[in-house]
């Protein structure tokens, strides 16, 4: 499902543009990371934070080691306003669902969220074909009601070593909690995967924090070759932040 567009997002006054890929950065040996967001249409932050952040540095490869992508989840939804169209696009991840996937097995009467899931699956399986990794991912998301913002992870030591990095809370253990979360299966999968919660989904607070994530897991993944310029920029958001 590969619906071109563009949606308006009244929060932050701005218009951008819906596509499966919203950017590719870098190049070469290094860290791989996969940013996804937008899994939930009623989600738009994390989306409209990798678009800003992947536009923004597209010419300045010289920057990087490795790959970053960044991907839209439930482009359908998203257009829409709505958490899903038919299921949870976030509950579908099993094992044996992602097997029939794989197998080409879900055909032409796919409901909305299975296209998503299928040409999702697909850009995640191409990149972890054609990439020698090491692979990072991470789920952007924000909640309903106003919070601080957190991390969560599935409980492992991959992700714990890579989560215990950021200036945020950690909530462990999803796995025992959601059935069927995109992280979970890659996690199942053996890469580290991390999900981050922003704050309340229409607040354009929740769209900072979201691109300050972004830069800190450019930061931190060793993807900046330009750490101590970054740091200091991130550092900055973080004081403007958490001011209010």
């Amino acid at each position: 499902m590969e619906e071109e567009g563009e949606i308006f997002i009244s929060s932050l006054n701005k218009s951008f543009k819906l596509k499966r890929k919203i950017g590719r950065l870098g190049g070469g040996k290094g860290p791989v990371l996969i940013f996804v967001g937008g899994m939930h249409g009623n989600e738009p932050s994390g989306f409209a934070a990798l678009t800003e952040v992947f536009n923004y540095y597209s010419d300045l490869e010289h920057q990087f080691n490795g790959t970053a992508y960044a991907f839209s989840g439930n482009i359908r939804a998203l257009s829409l306003g709505q958490r899903f169209i038919d299921q949870d696009l976030n509950r579908m991840w099993s094992e044996e669902r992602i097997s029939k996937v794989n197998a080409g097995l879900i055909n032409g009467e796919a409901d909305s969220e299975e296209m998503e899931q299928m040409a999702l699956f697909q850009e995640i399986k191409t990149i972890l074909q054609k990439e020698e990794g090491p692979f990072l991912f991470f789920d952007l998301h924000t909640t309903s009601a106003s919070s601080p913002p957190f991390v969560l992870i599935n409980d492992t030591l991959i992700n714990r070593k890579l989560a215990v990095k950021y200036p945020h809370r950690i909530i462990l253990g999803i796995e025992e909690y959601l059935d069927g979360p995109m992280l979970s299966y890659i996690n199942d999968q053996g890469y580290a995967s991390l999900g981050f919660e922003a704050g309340q989904h229409h607040d354009p607070r929740s769209y900072e924090l979201h691109k300050n994530f972004i830069l800190q897991s450019f930061l931190l993944t060793g993807f900046l070759k330009d750490k101590k310029k970054y740091k200091e920029l991130i550092h900055d958001q973080q004081n403007s932040l958490y001011a209010h």
